[in-house]
Protein backbone atom coordinates (compact mmCIF):
# COMPACT_ATOMS: atom_id res chain seq x y z
CA UNK A 1 0.00 0.00 0.00
CA UNK A 2 2.89 2.68 0.37
CA UNK A 3 4.05 1.82 -2.82
CA UNK A 4 1.66 4.53 -4.28
CA UNK A 5 3.31 6.71 -2.00
CA UNK A 6 6.49 6.58 -2.99
CA UNK A 7 6.69 9.07 -6.20
CA UNK A 8 4.52 11.43 -3.97
CA UNK A 9 6.74 11.64 -1.12
CA UNK A 10 10.13 11.67 -3.48
CA UNK A 11 8.49 14.52 -5.43
CA UNK A 12 7.47 16.23 -2.18
CA UNK A 13 11.25 15.51 -0.67
CA UNK A 14 12.91 16.90 -3.92
CA UNK A 15 10.94 20.30 -4.03
CA UNK A 16 11.18 21.12 -0.32
CA UNK A 17 15.17 20.91 -0.68
CA UNK A 18 15.29 23.15 -3.78
CA UNK A 19 12.59 25.33 -1.86
CA UNK A 20 14.81 25.58 1.20
CA UNK A 21 18.20 26.08 -0.78
CA UNK A 22 16.60 28.73 -2.74
CA UNK A 23 15.39 30.85 0.33
CA UNK A 24 18.79 30.59 2.11
CA UNK A 25 20.07 31.90 -0.59
CA UNK A 26 17.57 34.35 -0.76
CA UNK A 27 18.26 35.49 3.04
CA UNK A 28 21.85 35.70 2.61
CA UNK A 29 21.72 37.92 -0.69
CA UNK A 30 19.25 39.77 0.94
CA UNK A 31 21.10 40.65 4.45
CA UNK A 32 24.63 40.94 3.34
CA UNK A 33 25.64 41.41 7.06
CA UNK A 34 29.18 40.36 6.63
CA UNK A 35 28.62 38.15 9.56
CA UNK A 36 31.39 35.05 9.62
CA UNK A 37 30.96 33.35 12.79
CA UNK A 38 28.13 31.26 11.61
CA UNK A 39 26.94 29.66 8.16
CA UNK A 40 24.07 30.78 6.03
CA UNK A 41 21.63 31.61 7.11
CA UNK A 42 22.56 31.60 10.67
CA UNK A 43 25.45 34.20 10.32
CA UNK A 44 24.76 36.62 12.87
CA UNK A 45 28.24 37.76 14.00
CA UNK A 46 28.93 41.14 16.15
CA UNK A 47 30.92 42.99 13.44
CA UNK A 48 32.10 46.62 14.56
CA UNK A 49 29.90 45.81 17.20
CA UNK A 50 31.70 44.51 20.30
CA UNK A 51 32.73 47.86 21.46
CA UNK A 52 29.95 50.18 23.41
CA UNK A 53 29.95 52.48 20.89
CA UNK A 54 29.51 51.35 17.28
CA UNK A 55 31.89 52.04 14.17
CA UNK A 56 30.15 54.69 11.87
CA UNK A 57 30.37 52.28 9.32
CA UNK A 58 29.68 49.09 11.46
CA UNK A 59 26.35 46.82 10.47
CA UNK A 60 25.35 45.87 13.85
CA UNK A 61 22.32 43.78 14.19
CA UNK A 62 18.94 45.19 14.39
CA UNK A 63 16.04 43.80 16.23
CA UNK A 64 14.42 43.51 12.73
CA UNK A 65 16.86 41.43 11.57
CA UNK A 66 16.95 39.40 14.23
CA UNK A 67 13.47 38.92 14.30
CA UNK A 68 14.15 38.03 10.20
CA UNK A 69 16.80 35.91 11.29
CA UNK A 70 14.72 33.42 14.11
CA UNK A 71 12.04 33.47 11.22
CA UNK A 72 14.40 32.31 8.40
CA UNK A 73 16.18 29.42 11.15
CA UNK A 74 12.45 28.45 12.14
CA UNK A 75 11.39 27.61 8.54
CA UNK A 76 14.91 26.04 7.50
CA UNK A 77 15.00 23.85 11.14
CA UNK A 78 11.00 22.87 10.16
CA UNK A 79 12.18 21.63 6.47
CA UNK A 80 14.82 19.76 7.84
CA UNK A 81 13.00 17.72 10.57
CA UNK A 82 9.88 17.32 7.97
CA UNK A 83 12.87 15.67 5.70
CA UNK A 84 14.63 13.76 8.35
CA UNK A 85 11.05 12.77 9.95
CA UNK A 86 10.11 10.86 5.94
CA UNK A 87 13.65 9.65 5.54
CA UNK A 88 13.87 8.27 9.45
CA UNK A 89 10.02 7.21 8.77
CA UNK A 90 10.88 5.20 5.23
CA UNK A 91 13.17 2.94 6.80
CA UNK A 92 11.34 2.45 9.94
CA UNK A 93 8.62 0.96 7.16
CA UNK A 94 11.52 -1.16 5.29
CA UNK A 95 12.74 -2.10 9.00
CA UNK A 96 9.60 -3.36 10.43
CA UNK A 97 8.20 -5.04 7.96
CA UNK A 98 6.20 -7.92 10.23
CA UNK A 99 5.02 -5.54 12.39
CA UNK A 100 1.44 -3.55 11.05
CA UNK A 101 1.39 -1.43 14.03
CA UNK A 102 4.75 0.38 13.42
CA UNK A 103 4.38 0.34 9.47
CA UNK A 104 1.32 2.48 9.98
CA UNK A 105 2.96 4.73 12.86
CA UNK A 106 5.59 4.98 10.47
CA UNK A 107 3.16 5.96 7.25
CA UNK A 108 0.87 8.69 9.56
CA UNK A 109 4.61 10.60 10.24
CA UNK A 110 5.01 10.76 6.73
CA UNK A 111 1.65 12.07 5.85
CA UNK A 112 2.09 14.38 8.92
CA UNK A 113 5.37 15.59 7.91
CA UNK A 114 5.01 16.28 4.07
CA UNK A 115 1.47 18.18 5.21
CA UNK A 116 3.32 20.46 7.69
CA UNK A 117 5.98 21.23 4.77
CA UNK A 118 3.19 21.78 2.44
CA UNK A 119 1.17 24.10 5.01
CA UNK A 120 4.50 25.70 5.67
CA UNK A 121 5.53 26.31 2.02
CA UNK A 122 1.90 28.02 1.72
CA UNK A 123 2.19 30.22 4.67
CA UNK A 124 5.07 31.78 2.67
CA UNK A 125 3.31 32.17 -0.41
CA UNK A 126 0.38 33.46 1.55
CA UNK A 127 2.74 36.32 3.46
CA UNK A 128 4.60 37.35 0.26
CA UNK A 129 0.86 37.17 -1.43
CA UNK A 130 -0.32 39.65 1.32
CA UNK A 131 2.65 41.97 1.99
CA UNK A 132 6.27 41.23 0.44
CA UNK A 133 7.87 43.11 2.96
CA UNK A 134 6.56 40.68 5.66
CA UNK A 135 9.07 38.12 4.33
CA UNK A 136 11.96 40.41 2.84
CA UNK A 137 14.20 41.94 5.37
CA UNK A 138 14.31 45.27 5.01
CA UNK A 139 14.07 48.14 7.59
CA UNK A 140 12.04 51.92 8.00
CA UNK A 141 14.28 54.15 9.02
CA UNK A 142 13.12 54.56 12.61
CA UNK A 143 14.41 51.01 13.61
CA UNK A 144 17.95 51.76 12.04
CA UNK A 145 20.63 51.54 14.32
CA UNK A 146 24.31 53.40 13.42
CA UNK A 147 26.47 52.06 10.66
CA UNK A 148 25.88 52.14 6.55
CA UNK A 149 22.29 50.88 4.24
CA UNK A 150 21.44 51.19 0.64
CA UNK A 151 18.42 52.94 0.72
CA UNK A 152 15.46 51.97 -2.08
CA UNK A 153 11.69 53.86 -2.61
CA UNK A 154 9.23 51.37 -0.70
CA UNK A 155 6.93 49.32 -2.51
CA UNK A 156 4.22 49.66 -0.24
CA UNK A 157 4.99 53.52 1.58
CA UNK A 158 3.61 54.78 4.56
CA UNK A 159 3.46 58.53 5.63
CA UNK A 160 6.92 57.81 7.59
CA UNK A 161 7.99 54.79 5.81
CA UNK A 162 8.70 56.64 2.11
CA UNK A 163 11.81 54.22 1.80
CA UNK A 164 13.57 50.91 2.83
CA UNK A 165 17.14 50.14 3.79
CA UNK A 166 19.45 47.61 3.95
CA UNK A 167 22.84 47.07 5.36
CA UNK A 168 25.29 48.11 2.60
CA UNK A 169 29.10 47.13 2.67
CA UNK A 170 31.56 49.74 3.40
CA UNK A 171 32.95 49.40 -0.12
CA UNK A 172 32.19 48.24 -3.57
CA UNK A 173 34.69 47.77 -6.22
CA UNK A 174 31.38 46.99 -8.86
CA UNK A 175 28.36 48.96 -7.97
CA UNK A 176 26.44 47.15 -10.77
CA UNK A 177 26.90 43.47 -9.10
CA UNK A 178 26.49 44.17 -6.02
CA UNK A 179 23.87 46.86 -5.08
CA UNK A 180 20.48 45.11 -4.48
CA UNK A 181 17.65 44.98 -6.85
CA UNK A 182 15.15 47.96 -5.89
CA UNK A 183 17.58 50.24 -4.36
CA UNK A 184 19.92 53.20 -5.61
CA UNK A 185 21.28 55.65 -2.73
CA UNK A 186 23.94 55.19 0.46
CA UNK A 187 22.28 56.17 3.34
CA UNK A 188 24.19 56.72 6.50
CA UNK A 189 22.16 56.37 10.06
CA UNK A 190 24.62 58.31 12.91
CA UNK A 191 23.41 59.31 15.95
CA UNK A 192 25.63 62.69 17.09
CA UNK A 193 27.73 63.16 18.79
CA UNK A 194 29.40 60.59 16.42
CA UNK A 195 32.12 61.09 13.29
CA UNK A 196 31.23 62.51 9.78
CA UNK A 197 31.94 59.85 6.96
CA UNK A 198 33.26 60.21 4.15
CA UNK A 199 32.40 58.33 1.10
CA UNK A 200 34.58 58.14 -2.81
CA UNK A 201 32.68 57.29 -5.64
CA UNK A 202 34.01 56.23 -8.91
CA UNK A 203 32.86 56.21 -12.42
CA UNK A 204 34.96 53.56 -13.21
CA UNK A 205 34.79 49.98 -10.97
CA UNK A 206 38.04 49.10 -8.81
CA UNK A 207 38.14 52.58 -7.15
CA UNK A 208 39.94 54.34 -10.52
CA UNK A 209 39.78 57.71 -10.47
CA UNK A 210 38.72 59.64 -13.86
CA UNK A 211 40.76 62.87 -13.50
CA UNK A 212 38.34 64.26 -16.60
CA UNK A 213 35.28 63.34 -14.44
CA UNK A 214 36.44 64.46 -10.89
CA UNK A 215 34.64 66.86 -9.26
CA UNK A 216 31.02 65.22 -10.82
CA UNK A 217 29.19 63.42 -8.35
CA UNK A 218 30.34 59.83 -9.81
CA UNK A 219 33.50 61.05 -9.13
CA UNK A 220 34.12 62.82 -5.59
CA UNK A 221 34.40 62.72 -2.04
CA UNK A 222 31.42 63.01 -0.10
CA UNK A 223 31.26 64.18 3.85
CA UNK A 224 28.40 62.97 5.65
CA UNK A 225 27.76 64.47 9.00
CA UNK A 226 26.58 62.68 11.56
CA UNK A 227 22.97 62.51 12.33
CA UNK A 228 23.06 64.31 8.47
CA UNK A 229 19.80 63.14 6.44
CA UNK A 230 21.98 63.40 3.36
CA UNK A 231 22.37 60.15 1.04
CA UNK A 232 24.30 59.57 -2.13
CA UNK A 233 22.43 58.36 -5.47
CA UNK A 234 24.29 55.52 -6.74
CA UNK A 235 22.80 56.00 -10.21
CA UNK A 236 26.05 56.78 -12.10
CA UNK A 237 28.38 54.83 -9.96
CA UNK A 238 30.32 52.11 -10.42
CA UNK A 239 32.60 51.96 -7.13
CA UNK A 240 32.51 53.26 -4.11
CA UNK A 241 34.64 53.18 -1.01
CA UNK A 242 33.87 54.63 2.56
CA UNK A 243 35.61 55.46 5.93
CA UNK A 244 35.13 57.68 8.83
CA UNK A 245 36.94 61.09 9.02
CA UNK A 246 39.79 61.27 11.12
CA UNK A 247 41.63 64.03 11.99
CA UNK A 248 45.03 64.62 9.95
CA UNK A 249 45.60 66.19 6.15
CA UNK A 250 43.41 65.38 3.31
CA UNK A 251 44.53 66.21 -0.19
CA UNK A 252 42.83 67.28 -3.58
CA UNK A 253 43.68 68.23 -7.11
CA UNK A 254 41.41 70.36 -7.34
CA UNK A 255 40.98 73.82 -5.46
CA UNK A 256 38.26 74.78 -2.92
CA UNK A 257 39.08 71.01 -1.70
CA UNK A 258 36.69 70.10 -4.16
CA UNK A 259 36.24 66.81 -6.07
CA UNK A 260 38.03 63.70 -5.32
CA UNK A 261 40.47 63.43 -2.02
CA UNK A 262 43.21 61.27 -0.59
CA UNK A 263 42.60 59.40 2.34
CA UNK A 264 43.95 60.97 5.64
CA UNK A 265 47.93 61.13 6.15
CA UNK A 266 48.40 61.39 9.50
CA UNK A 267 52.12 61.16 9.60
CA UNK A 268 54.76 62.19 7.66
CA UNK A 269 54.87 60.27 4.80
CA UNK A 270 53.88 60.14 0.86
CA UNK A 271 50.82 61.98 -0.23
CA UNK A 272 48.75 58.95 -0.45
CA UNK A 273 47.24 57.96 -4.35
CA UNK A 274 44.09 59.60 -5.78
CA UNK A 275 43.38 56.22 -7.46
CA UNK A 276 43.69 52.61 -6.92
CA UNK A 277 45.67 52.12 -9.74
CA UNK A 278 48.36 55.49 -9.99
CA UNK A 279 49.05 56.89 -13.34
CA UNK A 280 51.97 59.74 -14.53
CA UNK A 281 48.30 61.77 -15.82
CA UNK A 282 47.43 62.33 -12.24
CA UNK A 283 47.31 66.16 -12.31
CA UNK A 284 49.51 68.27 -9.31
CA UNK A 285 47.38 68.72 -5.80
CA UNK A 286 45.53 72.41 -5.61
CA UNK A 287 43.87 72.35 -1.92
CA UNK A 288 44.06 70.91 1.09
CA UNK A 289 41.99 70.23 4.37
CA UNK A 290 43.01 69.57 7.75
CA UNK A 291 40.66 67.73 10.35
CA UNK A 292 41.65 68.57 13.71
CA UNK A 293 39.88 67.06 17.24
CA UNK A 294 40.38 68.82 20.51
CA UNK A 295 42.13 71.71 21.73
CA UNK A 296 45.48 71.10 22.66
CA UNK A 297 47.13 69.65 19.23
CA UNK A 298 46.53 71.13 15.78
CA UNK A 299 47.79 69.07 12.83
CA UNK A 300 50.26 71.30 10.38
CA UNK A 301 51.56 70.26 6.95
CA UNK A 302 54.63 71.14 5.28
CA UNK A 303 54.96 69.86 1.73
CA UNK A 304 57.86 68.59 -0.28
CA UNK A 305 58.36 68.31 -3.80
CA UNK A 306 59.94 64.73 -3.92
CA UNK A 307 58.84 61.29 -2.49
CA UNK A 308 62.27 61.06 -0.49
CA UNK A 309 62.08 64.71 1.16
CA UNK A 310 65.14 65.77 -1.05
CA UNK A 311 63.74 68.53 -2.31
CA UNK A 312 62.33 72.09 -1.35
CA UNK A 313 59.70 72.32 0.74
CA UNK A 314 56.94 74.69 1.15
CA UNK A 315 55.87 76.99 4.05
CA UNK A 316 54.23 75.62 6.86
CA UNK A 317 50.58 75.50 6.25
CA UNK A 318 47.88 75.40 8.92
CA UNK A 319 50.01 77.18 11.73
CA UNK A 320 48.21 78.90 14.65
CA UNK A 321 49.79 82.18 16.09
CA UNK A 322 47.01 83.44 18.14
CA UNK A 323 43.69 83.17 16.78
CA UNK A 324 44.86 83.09 13.50
CA UNK A 325 45.47 80.25 10.84
CA UNK A 326 48.49 80.64 7.79
CA UNK A 327 47.51 80.36 5.44
CA UNK A 328 43.50 81.31 6.37
CA UNK A 329 41.51 78.24 6.60
CA UNK A 330 38.18 78.78 4.24
CA UNK A 331 34.81 76.81 4.87
CA UNK A 332 35.11 72.90 5.64
CA UNK A 333 39.23 73.99 7.31
CA UNK A 334 40.29 73.99 3.49
CA UNK A 335 43.26 75.53 2.05
CA UNK A 336 41.80 76.91 -1.14
CA UNK A 337 44.88 77.06 -3.00
CA UNK A 338 48.29 76.29 -2.44
CA UNK A 339 51.25 78.65 -1.79
CA UNK A 340 53.43 78.73 -5.09
CA UNK A 341 57.07 77.50 -4.84
CA UNK A 342 59.96 80.22 -4.01
CA UNK A 343 60.13 80.70 -8.07
CA UNK A 344 56.41 81.10 -7.99
CA UNK A 345 55.39 78.39 -9.65
CA UNK A 346 52.88 75.48 -9.08
CA UNK A 347 53.89 74.03 -6.31
CA UNK A 348 53.24 69.87 -6.89
CA UNK A 349 53.78 67.76 -4.31
CA UNK A 350 54.32 64.40 -3.77
CA UNK A 351 55.35 64.26 0.05
CA UNK A 352 54.65 65.90 3.38
CA UNK A 353 55.57 66.11 6.62
CA UNK A 354 52.89 66.07 9.35
CA UNK A 355 53.26 68.09 12.48
CA UNK A 356 51.40 68.66 15.45
CA UNK A 357 51.51 72.28 17.07
CA UNK A 358 50.69 73.14 20.55
CA UNK A 359 48.30 76.18 21.00
CA UNK A 360 47.38 76.21 24.26
CA UNK A 361 50.30 76.84 27.06
CA UNK A 362 53.25 74.82 27.97
CA UNK A 363 56.05 74.99 30.61
CA UNK A 364 58.25 77.85 30.11
CA UNK A 365 61.75 75.96 30.75
CA UNK A 366 61.36 74.98 27.30
CA UNK A 367 63.77 76.52 25.09
CA UNK A 368 65.59 76.23 21.86
CA UNK A 369 69.09 77.43 22.02
CA UNK A 370 71.64 77.85 18.22
CA UNK A 371 75.44 77.85 18.54
CA UNK A 372 78.07 79.23 16.24
CA UNK A 373 82.05 79.64 17.25
CA UNK A 374 81.39 81.30 20.23
CA UNK A 375 78.01 82.61 20.29
CA UNK A 376 74.88 81.33 21.13
CA UNK A 377 71.04 82.92 20.84
CA UNK A 378 68.64 81.19 23.12
CA UNK A 379 64.89 81.59 21.77
CA UNK A 380 62.51 80.99 24.97
CA UNK A 381 59.09 81.23 25.29
CA UNK A 382 58.51 84.99 25.07
CA UNK A 383 60.22 84.76 21.60
CA UNK A 384 58.98 81.37 20.32
CA UNK A 385 55.19 81.84 21.88
CA UNK A 386 53.19 79.69 19.31
CA UNK A 387 55.18 80.11 15.95
CA UNK A 388 58.51 81.92 15.56
CA UNK A 389 59.20 82.21 12.17
CA UNK A 390 62.40 83.90 10.21
CA UNK A 391 63.09 84.14 5.96
CA UNK A 392 66.08 85.67 5.17
CA UNK A 393 69.94 85.77 5.76
CA UNK A 394 70.53 83.63 8.66
CA UNK A 395 73.29 85.50 9.66
CA UNK A 396 71.91 88.93 10.08
CA UNK A 397 69.15 87.80 12.52
CA UNK A 398 72.04 85.85 14.47
CA UNK A 399 74.15 88.36 14.56
CA UNK A 400 71.99 90.77 15.54
CA UNK A 401 70.25 88.54 18.30
CA UNK A 402 73.29 86.51 19.54
CA UNK A 403 75.24 87.86 22.72
CA UNK A 404 78.78 86.69 23.93
CA UNK A 405 79.13 83.23 25.45
CA UNK A 406 80.91 83.10 29.19
CA UNK A 407 82.20 79.60 28.12
CA UNK A 408 85.76 79.64 26.67
CA UNK A 409 86.70 78.13 23.55
CA UNK A 410 87.84 74.79 23.66
CA UNK A 411 89.28 74.08 19.88
CA UNK A 412 90.22 75.89 16.50
CA UNK A 413 86.76 74.71 15.45
CA UNK A 414 85.30 77.27 18.70
CA UNK A 415 88.04 79.69 18.19
CA UNK A 416 87.67 80.04 13.91
CA UNK A 417 84.85 83.04 13.99
CA UNK A 418 85.64 83.82 11.01
CA UNK A 419 82.74 82.37 9.36
CA UNK A 420 80.69 83.77 11.94
CA UNK A 421 82.33 87.50 11.03
CA UNK A 422 81.75 87.18 6.93
CA UNK A 423 77.82 87.73 7.79
CA UNK A 424 77.54 88.80 3.02
CA UNK A 425 79.03 84.77 3.26
CA UNK A 426 77.19 81.71 1.88
CA UNK A 427 77.88 80.22 4.97
CA UNK A 428 75.03 80.55 7.88
CA UNK A 429 77.34 80.95 11.02
CA UNK A 430 75.20 77.89 12.85
CA UNK A 431 76.96 75.18 14.13
CA UNK A 432 74.31 73.06 15.90
CA UNK A 433 70.92 73.43 17.71
CA UNK A 434 69.92 72.39 21.16
CA UNK A 435 66.18 71.46 21.39
CA UNK A 436 65.66 71.63 25.13
CA UNK A 437 62.09 70.97 25.13
CA UNK A 438 59.65 69.68 22.67
CA UNK A 439 59.75 71.75 19.89
CA UNK A 440 59.47 71.06 15.74
CA UNK A 441 62.70 72.67 14.40
CA UNK A 442 62.42 73.04 10.57
CA UNK A 443 65.27 74.47 8.40
CA UNK A 444 65.38 75.27 4.87
CA UNK A 445 68.58 75.30 3.23
CA UNK A 446 69.54 76.33 -1.39
CA UNK A 447 72.51 77.34 -2.74
CA UNK A 448 71.10 80.13 -4.64
CA UNK A 449 74.39 80.60 -6.73
CA UNK A 450 74.02 77.17 -8.48
CA UNK A 451 73.16 77.12 -11.89
CA UNK A 452 69.47 75.66 -11.21
CA UNK A 453 69.14 77.18 -7.74
CA UNK A 454 65.55 75.18 -7.24
CA UNK A 455 67.00 71.65 -7.49
CA UNK A 456 69.43 72.27 -4.23
CA UNK A 457 66.40 73.74 -1.86
CA UNK A 458 65.43 71.59 0.61
CA UNK A 459 64.29 71.07 4.10
CA UNK A 460 64.37 69.06 7.47
CA UNK A 461 61.92 68.56 10.17
CA UNK A 462 63.92 68.06 13.98
CA UNK A 463 61.69 66.31 16.35
CA UNK A 464 63.81 65.19 18.47
CA UNK A 465 65.05 66.53 21.92
CA UNK A 466 69.09 66.25 21.45
CA UNK A 467 71.68 68.19 19.87
CA UNK A 468 71.76 68.77 16.00
CA UNK A 469 75.20 69.30 15.29
CA UNK A 470 77.38 69.75 11.49
CA UNK A 471 80.56 68.55 12.67
CA UNK A 472 81.02 64.30 12.66
CA UNK A 473 84.53 64.88 13.77
CA UNK A 474 83.91 66.92 17.04
CA UNK A 475 80.76 66.33 17.76
CA UNK A 476 80.39 62.54 17.23
CA UNK A 477 77.83 62.40 19.77
CA UNK A 478 75.54 64.74 18.30
CA UNK A 479 76.06 64.99 15.13
CA UNK A 480 73.16 64.69 13.22
CA UNK A 481 73.35 63.25 9.46
CA UNK A 482 70.23 65.48 8.19
CA UNK A 483 71.53 68.14 9.25
CA UNK A 484 74.86 67.88 7.74
CA UNK A 485 73.10 66.93 4.28
CA UNK A 486 71.42 70.01 5.15
CA UNK A 487 74.55 72.23 4.25
CA UNK A 488 76.05 70.27 1.90
CA UNK A 489 76.78 71.26 -1.79
CA UNK A 490 77.24 75.02 -0.98
CA UNK A 491 73.81 75.25 0.53
CA UNK A 492 72.76 77.99 3.66
CA UNK A 493 69.73 78.41 5.68
CA UNK A 494 67.39 80.83 4.54
CA UNK A 495 64.47 80.01 6.69
CA UNK A 496 64.04 78.48 10.73
CA UNK A 497 60.43 77.82 12.11
CA UNK A 498 60.52 77.18 15.58
CA UNK A 499 56.58 75.08 16.29
CA UNK A 500 55.98 73.58 20.03
CA UNK A 501 53.87 70.29 19.66
CA UNK A 502 52.24 68.58 22.51
CA UNK A 503 53.64 65.94 24.76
Amino acid sequence: MFKKYNHLILFVSLFVLVFFALTNIQSVLALELNYPTLPAPFNIGWNDCSSSVPSPTGNCPTLTQYIAYIFYFAVVVAGIIGVLSIIISGFQILLYAGNPSAISAAKERIFGSVLGIILLMFSLVLLQTINPALVNVTQSELLLQPGLYYRGDNPNPGPTTPYVYKPASTQSSNVLTDLPAGFSHLYYKCNPPGKALLVWTYSRITWNLDYVANGNSNATTFRIPCGSSMSISLDSVMSFYTASEEPGVYFFLKTGCEGSSTTVLQESGHIPDFSYIYTELEPPVLSLRIVNEGLIQKYAVILNKDYEFKKECSAPLGIFSGTIVTPPLEEGNCINVLPPDKDGNIFNPFSAYIIKQHVQEYPSIYTATFYSGNLEAKFEKPNIKQWYSYEGNMNLIFTNRWQDSSRVPLDAWYADQSKCKNIVGDYTCLNYIENDGFFNIILYSSNENAPNPSRTRSCEVFFSENLIADDLDLHSDYNNASYINLLQGGRSLYRMDIIPYPK
